[in-house]
C-alpha cells in the first residue's frame, strides 16, 4: 500500500487552508497512490474556537463533497485528518434536535463515499477543545484496501489503553493519527507513536502539521513507524508531503515473531 502524507502550515483562513490542501495533494499524480491523508483540524486549526459553530462542516459541506469527487476521480482513498463536524440528533419526542461539534476525522473511499468516521475521544485542554467540541464516545476498526485500520487523533496518543481495548475485539493493521502536535514536545510524539507501534504490533502514521497558531509553533515530523517500532520516513519541519509503501507481511512477522499480543490479560479490581 503507498500513502501520501501531507504537511501543511494551517492558516485561519478556512479557504486558504482548502485551496493549499488541494495543491498538496495534487502536486505529484494521484495515480499510483492508495491512501491520502491529512492533519488534525486541517481546514480552520484552533482558531476562534469560541466562535468553531460558525467555522464547522457537515458531511454534505461543498468541501467535502469536494474530496468525495477527488476520491473517486482518482481513484484514491483519502482520510480527512479532521474537521469541527456538525452532528444533528433528535430526541426520542423527535420535537428537539440537539447539535454537537466533534472533532472528527472521515475516510472517503475510492468510489467517492464516506466509510468511517472517528471522533477524538481525548479533548486537549490547551487548545480549547474543552467546552467548545463534545467528545467522541467510540473507536472502531475499519478495512481500507486489504488492511484492518482504526484512527486516533493526536492528544488521543497519550492514552495505550484506548488501543488496548480495541484489539480484543480486533488488531488493525494500521492506525492513522492525524495531529496537530506543537513544539516543544516534538520529540514526544515521536516516542509515543513507536510505543504504540511496538505494543500493538502494526504500523502507526503520524500525520503533524508545520507552521504557528497563536502562541504555539509547530515543528511537523510526520513519519511512519513500522511495526517494531522502527522510523521507516519521516518528512521535516517544512510544509510538504511524501510518499511511502507498506508491507502488510511486515505485520505477520512480527506477529509471529513476538505473540505477546494473545497473551494480555485483563486485570480488574
Amino acid at each position: 500500500m503507498k500513502i501520501r502524507m501531507i504537511q501543511m502550515d494551517i492558516v485561519r483562513s478556512i479557504q486558504d487552508n482548502y485551496e493549499q490542501s488541494i495543491q498538496l495533494s495534487i502536486r505529484r499524480s494521484l495515480e499510483d497512490v492508495d491512501v491520502l491523508i491529512f492533519p488534525e483540524m486541517f481546514l480552520t486549526g484552533f482558531y476562534e474556537m469560541k466562535n468553531i459553530r460558525t467555522r464547522s462542516f457537515k458531511k454534505s459541506s461543498p468541501e467535502i463533497k469536494f474530496f468525495q469527487n477527488l476520491a473517486l476521480k482518482t481513484s484514491t482513498n483519502i482520510i480527512l485528518g479532521s474537521l469541527p463536524l456538525m452532528r444533528t440528533t433528535k430526541s426520542l419526542s423527535k420535537s428537539i434536535q440537539d447539535e454537537t461539534i466533534r472533532n472528527t476525522a472521515l475516510v472517503i473511499n475510492r468510489s467517492g463515499k464516506i466509510i468511517h468516521d472517528y471522533s477524538k475521544i481525548h479533548l486537549f485542554p490547551l487548545m480549547n477543545e474543552v467546552g467548545n467540541l463534545t467528545s467522541g464516545t467510540r473507536l472502531k476498526v475499519f478495512q481500507i484496501d486489504n488492511f484492518s485500520a482504526a484512527i486516533i487523533i493526536c492528544y488521543d496518543l497519550r492514552f495505550p489503553e484506548l488501543l488496548v481495548n480495541l484489539h480484543r475485539d480486533a488488531s488493525p493493521d494500521i492506525i492513522f493519527v492525524p495531529m496537530q502536535w506543537p513544539y516543544p514536545r516534538t520529540e514526544v510524539f515521536q516516542t509515543l507513536l513507536q510505543a504504540r507501534a511496538i505494543e500493538n504490533q502494526c504500523f502507526i502514521l503520524g500525520c503533524n502539521r508545520v507552521g504557528e497558531d497563536r502562541s504555539e509553533r509547530f515543528e511537523g515530523g510526520s513519519m511512519v513507524i513500522s511495526p517494531a517500532g522502527k522510523v521507516i520516513r519521516k518528512l521535516g519541519r517544512r510544509m510538504g508531503s511524501f510518499d511511502v509503501e507498506i508491507d502488510k507481511s511486515q505485520i505477520a512477522k512480527e506477529r509471529r515473531r513476538f505473540s505477546f499480543l494473545s497473551r494480555h490479560r485483563n486485570f480488574s479490581k
